[in-house]
């Protein structure tokens, strides 16, 4: 059993690997948001807008049939984080997410704020 206190009041993770490969999280932030949007954006070899900032968005979970790379406005397949193909990610931030890929696709984009 893992315990511990956030004095400081914020959402806190602990990652613990179980088996020497599986990673478990447990997390105390919550249920999230109030509020959910959900959208399919089209993703080509150039950098497109998955969503835009939002300062209080909980996270952002996104999946696509084909492989994909994420990150800041201009990302490259280079210089993004690779989602594989039927895979997922869950991304807490605020910040504005954009995606490029090897060839046309759709992400699929789930949203809590």
């Amino acid at each position: 059993m893992i315990q511990g206190a956030n004095t400081a009041g914020k959402p806190t993770t602990v990652r613990v690997k179980d088996d020497g490969t599986t990673l478990v999280e447990v997390s105390n932030q919550g249920r999230g948001g109030s509020n959910i949007a959900s959208a399919q954006v089209a993703v080509g070899t150039s950098s497109a807008l998955l969503v835009a900032a939002r300062t209080n968005r909980q996270e952002v979970l996104l999946s696509s049939s084909a492989p994909f790379y994420i990150g800041p406005p201009g990302v490259t397949q280079a210089t993004g984080m690779l989602i594989a193909a039927n895979a997922y990610a869950t991304v807490r931030t605020g910040a504005a997410i954009y995606a490029v890929a090897a060839a046309a696709g759709t992400v699929f984009v789930l949203e809590t704020y």
